[in-house]
């Protein structure tokens, strides 16, 4: 593909004549060249855990003729629903997702008989989530698996890294979804300018 030649790379990106991308990132702390392959390496890092986690999930729901969200969305439901249940909206702030795809996946859980839902008798406008007999039974029958998959996940964490590392995740998180609104910002202002 031919390159751009509204945009000439920077006189700093070549050596003779081998291509080198400037940075993609411009923070202090990955500045000097040794930190910036650090950086790279850390990013791989991050979408190889993704992967394996993604592929994991996937693997384990399939077997069970459910999707890698729907599992999520069952052993999360589980986890926080106690007697009274969890609302659709208190899932998705506690998942990072949007109410509609828990409602469109919880639809779905309700359907294989896994899932009740039923409005919250306090606010009819809210409907509240409830594993059935036949969800607590799946989240028993992945248990195990699970227990295998985590303890060599996460073996070597102890009480003095669990706590950076937590916070870390924490803010990682956060940041991104700041990252992600300024992506989508700047790609709808490249589509508008297209037209």
């Amino acid at each position: 593909m031919p390159r751009s030649k509204r945009h000439p790379p920077s006189p700093h990106s070549r050596a003779g004549d081998i291509y080198r991308p400037r940075p993609s990132v411009t923070l202090p702390l990955f500045r000097a060249p040794e930190d910036y392959r650090r950086f790279r390496r850390m990013l791989f890092n991050i979408f190889a855990l993704k992967d394996r986690l993604s592929g994991t999930m996937r693997d384990l729901a399939r077997t069970f003729d459910l999707t890698a969200p729907q599992h999520t969305i069952l052993s999360a439901v589980a986890d926080l629903a106690g007697r009274d249940g969890i609302s659709v909206m208190a899932l998705a702030d506690y998942m990072r997702v949007s109410s509609p795809f828990i409602a469109a996946q919880t639809k779905s859980l309700s359907e294989k008989g896994l899932l009740l839902k039923e409005p919250d008798p306090n606010d009819r406008r809210h409907t509240l989530l409830r594993l059935t007999d036949a969800g607590e039974d799946y989240v028993e029958a992945v248990i195990d698996i699970l227990q295998a998959a985590n303890d060599l996940l996460f073996r070597s964490l102890n009480r003095d890294n669990l706590a950076v590392f937590e916070a870390v995740l924490q803010s990682l998180v956060s940041d991104a979804e700041v990252s992600d609104a300024a992506v989508q910002a700047i790609l709808a202002k490249r589509r508008k300018a297209r037209r």
